[in-house]
């Protein structure tokens, strides 16, 4: 087939998919297994709840990168476990600015989630 891809517009489609996902997050597949996360109310003004689903127990960060990538803050350390942990999170005290953040979940630390985040005053 063209391309080398072996198959039809379906395989093609979930080869650009990784590709994009890798080079937008720096996730690669392997690390993506270990953990999601989920933000609630998104947008927020400072108090959110913070849902990490993990598929390991270990260390975990949560990370706010502002859209130019640069740390902004860590809002969240402590021990994740296997399933579902749920949090509540006040990041007014962070003294960030209104805008869109990149959160980013680190567990064990490696990098497995990334979401848009958008904070208003």
């Amino acid at each position: 087939t063209a391309g080398g891809f072996g198959g039809g517009a379906q395989t093609v489609t979930s080869v650009i998919y990784r590709d994009s996902l890798r080079s937008f997050t720096g996730i690669n597949e392997a690390n993506a297994l270990m953990g999601n996360i989920g933000m609630y109310p998104n947008p927020t003004s400072g108090s959110m709840f913070i849902s990490v689903d993990a598929a390991i127990n270990g260390p975990a960060k949560i990370k706010l990168y502002t859209p130019d990538g640069k740390l902004a803050a860590c809002v969240w350390s402590g021990d994740v476990y296997i399933g579902e942990n749920k949090m509540a999170l006040d990041i007014s005290r962070f003294n960030l600015q209104s805008g869109i953040y990149f959160s980013e979940l680190e567990i064990n630390g490696r990098s497995c989630s990334r979401i848009k985040m958008v904070l208003t005053r």
